[in-house]
């Protein structure tokens, strides 16, 4: 709030001037939401950010998911320089999910995911408020479990525990000059994002004894993920919706005696599926899909869409989205990028993806209302989906 105006007389150009003198009424927030979606339940978020608590120009963050299926997030950025410009943050991220697990389209199985992730970053500010550009560490720790002991129920996968671990250091670039948060209708949103493995460990045993248990270091990769969104304004009841992505992976070669990444890599593999979008960095939307169904190592993906804002606060947005992808090293996908043969619900050879559908969405008191109902090729029923309010969502 400001606390009080000046005019000052500029000596150089005899020219007047102000200054505004603010001041924040608090440096505590406590804040607190209801949300609900088809994939992970109902939920309460709170949230408390605190302002120059520890350092000038700093905020800490601590939210909470609290739900049958909890996330929590835990973060400090302080901004520093002249100008402000650099920003340093360090953020702990963690959720407790249950994950299906689909095997040609169909949801076959359910198993307990557990995931960690350390992140810290430092960036400068390219445009205030709209992009920057960065450096940045970070440690993820993923882990599936049965929901049910395989003693007394065996699982489709005959899996006991999936452990994987992996540290990447990473750059990034950044850029969104959306005018809205909720559905804008125009502007443009960048991603490109860097990385590299230096250390992965993988851990499997399994309920079956004559599979042999796994605890090794599987051959590091390098990661390039690119995305643009471009929203147009038609008319002012009308936009569309352009939205291109691509993620590769790229495996080190290996000895004879090494475990492929490909193969049990699980844990940082790209992740298609949902209408909302995960903490983690490398998942994507994919209308049709259910969160995190599909895990991949390449993939190229083109939506579009058409916003129809029919009143004030409800808006009707049909989409198509058609991807190519792929499970195996870089070599083999590119191959076939346009000419797949696989199929996607067999999680081998190159595939196409695809699906059409249609949101109906509403701003309401509780936050965004977003229903939606897609079908997806390769299967024999269409996905409904619906989304209240607002769950923990990347860090931008």
């Amino acid at each position: 709030m400001f606390k009080d105006i000046e005019f000052t007389r500029l000596r150089d150009d005899n020219k007047f001037g102000i200054t505004l003198k603010g001041v924040e009424k608090s440096k505590h927030q406590i804040k607190g939401s209801l949300h609900f979606d088809g994939y992970r339940g109902a939920g309460v978020i709170a949230n408390y950010t605190g302002r120059n608590i520890i350092g000038e120009a700093s905020r800490s963050l601590i939210t909470l998911d609290i739900a049958e299926q909890p996330k929590a997030r835990l973060q400090h950025q302080k901004n520093f320089g002249g100008d402000r410009d650099w920003w340093w943050r360090t953020e702990f991220f963690g959720q407790l999910l249950e994950q299906k697990i689909f095997i040609e389209g169909e949801n076959v199985d359910k198993v307990k995911f557990q995931y960690f992730q350390f992140d810290n970053q430092i960036n400068r500010n390219l445009s205030s408020l709209k992009s920057y550009a960065g450096l940045g560490v970070k440690y993820e720790y993923s882990k599936l479990k049965p929901t049910i002991n395989p003693e007394f129920n065996d699982n489709i996968l005959s899996l006991e525990q999936y452990n994987f671990q992996s540290y990447e250091i990473y750059t990034h670039f950044k850029h969104s000059n959306f005018n809205d948060v909720l559905y804008p209708t125009k502007g443009t949103q960048i991603q490109a994002i860097l990385s590299r493995s230096f250390h992965n460990n993988v851990q499997v045993s399994y309920s079956d004894p004559n599979i042999a248990e796994i605890d090794v270091a599987v051959n590091d990769y390098t990661k390039l993920n690119l995305g643009i969104e471009e929203r147009f304004t038609f008319t002012a009841k009308l936009t569309g919706i352009v939205d291109l992505n691509s993620g590769f992976l790229f495996e080190d070669n290996t000895e004879e005696n090494d475990y492929l990444f490909s193969t049990f890599g699980y844990g940082a593999k790209y992740f298609l599926g949902g209408n909302i979008i995960d903490p983690r960095n490398d998942h994507y939307i994919y209308p049709g899909l259910t969160e995190s169904e599909l895990a991949v190592s390449q993939f190229i993906k083109v939506g579009l869409g058409l916003q129809i804002n029919t009143t004030r606060n409800l808006y009707f947005t049909p989409h198509i989205n058609m991807a190519s992808v792929g499970f195996g090293n870089f070599d083999d996908f590119i191959v076939d990028v346009f000419s797949t043969k696989g199929k996607w619900e067999n999680y081998d050879a190159p595939s196409f993806l695809a699906s059409v559908g249609t949101m109906v969405s509403f701003k309401s008191p509780l936050g965004p209302v977003n229903i939606d109902l897609s079908w997806v090729n390769s299967t024999n029923n269409l996905r409904f989906f619906i989304g209240i309010g607002f769950p923990i969502n990347q860090s931008n």
